[in-house]
């Protein structure tokens, strides 16, 4: 059975020139009006998800986050306070190589046995 209704404005060319300009920070007002998306179609993009719309809007605007982030790490580690490096180091190292460096806690009881609550044994899995 075809699809019915209007074709979709949103392709993957007009996707990608999105999520180029919501990296660039660029605010979604601004964002339809350089692309020339009708509001109205903006809001139902985003009201239904259609083809991920709101999904990706949220991953990419974490993203550029994440780039933000990451920059101002790099530029803490080399920060002329030493104080300040060692904290951009550790976050860093326990975040990024958290596969080496993470702290762990574990829960056991007194000589890794099982832990009692209130009459209750928790049995811990090796």
């Amino acid at each position: 059975m075809a699809d019915v209704g209007r074709p979709t404005e949103l392709t993957e060319e007009l996707t990608l020139q999105i999520r180029k300009l919501v990296l660039e920070s660029v605010e979604y007002t601004q964002i339809q009006q350089i692309l020339n998306i009708s509001p109205n179609t903006w809001d139902s993009w985003f009201y239904r998800d259609f083809q991920g719309f709101r999904a990706n809007l949220s991953q990419w605007k974490n993203e550029r986050i994440v780039k933000k982030a990451e920059k101002k790490v790099e530029s803490l580690i080399s920060a002329e306070d030493e104080r300040v490096a060692l904290q951009a180091s550790t976050f860093a190292l326990e975040t990024l190589g958290k596969e080496v460096y993470s702290k762990r806690s574990e829960l056991t009881g007194k000589n890794g046995e099982a832990i009692k609550v209130e009459g209750v044994e928790i049995t811990v899995r090796k």
